[in-house]
């Protein structure tokens, strides 16, 4: 058996949907073309930066990042992470494990760009610049601690080195989806994620010490949320080369779909992922 073949078996058998993924045919041949050209293949995995709730709306929202990575939503799947990476490193050892922290949600999402907001922009990314950069050392330092060769990388330091180099800029081509979100996702989409949402905040919720916004802006929220997955997922598929995401967001299969449409249309594609950690479409991550 090959090695592209072996990688493949040690996926499916690791992968919760197995031979029933949606992406079995972009997982296998992203495997076989980073195999035959001898190239890496890169596993991603999202996670969050870990938040103080009750910043997002004060004088000082950049506090809102916690520095502190204890009770990140990859805690419970470390262990497992580390088994997995082990084993296909085994057959196949330029397989990367790439830890993605999504820490632009405060400025696409909460904050809205910043508009609403009477300090300058520069000095706000500055201040949440400096506090993502601490969050990421912590982190890293966690991670290793179980996967030393893991690359942790920030969206927001990657963001802006990709538009370095290209020339093209990620709030441009976000504004742009956005402007034209339901000719990418549904009504029903967005609307179940509304209904979600408005679960997440008091005690023991995600925002557990935010008051809750009202529906105006907890929908506008959905509609940026949605548009910055789907423009990540656009800025992995073309930089980061045979990308294969780990799905380890709740509702899974809600999820993979956000990722997907940009790519769809512009490249008649998709970004393979795969569901290490189980397949749950009833809750809420």
């Amino acid at each position: 058996m090959n090695t592209s073949q072996k990688l493949i078996n040690k996926i499916r058998k690791y992968d919760f949907k197995g031979l029933n993924n949606e992406f079995r045919e972009s997982i296998e041949l992203s495997i076989a073309k980073a195999v035959g050209e001898n190239k890496p293949i890169n596993l991603i995995s999202f996670t969050c930066s870990t938040i103080n709730s009750e910043y997002l709306f004060s004088d000082t929202p950049w506090l809102y990042v916690s520095t502190n990575p204890k009770g990140n939503n990859l805690t419970s799947d470390a262990v497992r992470l580390k088994e997995i990476f082990d084993d296909l490193r085994d057959i196949y050892p330029k397989v990367e494990l790439n830890i993605l922290i999504g820490n632009t949600d405060p400025y696409y999402i909460y904050l809205q760009q910043f508009k609403k907001f009477p300090k300058p922009k520069d000095m706000l990314w500055q201040e949440f610049s400096t506090r993502w950069s601490a969050y990421k050392i912590n982190f890293e330092k966690w991670m290793r601690a179980s996967i030393p060769e893991v690359r942790i990388i920030s969206w927001y330091e990657f963001e802006k080195e990709t538009e370095s180099k290209t020339g093209r800029f990620f709030e441009k081509e976000y504004e742009k989806v956005k402007q034209d979100i339901y000719s990418y996702f549904t009504k029903d989409q967005l609307e179940w994620e509304f209904r979600k949402l408005q679960t997440q905040f008091g005690k023991g919720n995600y925002f557990e010490n935010l008051e809750k916004p009202d529906d105006a802006m907890l929908k506008d929220w959905i509609v940026r949320k949605f548009t910055e997955y789907a423009v990540q997922a656009k800025w992995i598929f073309e930089n980061i080369p045979n990308a294969i995401l780990i799905q380890n967001e709740k509702p899974s299969d809600l999820r993979s779909e956000m990722y997907q449409p940009v790519i769809k249309k512009e490249f008649g594609d998709s970004l393979p992922i795969v569901y290490f950690f189980g397949v749950d479409n009833s809750g809420y991550q």
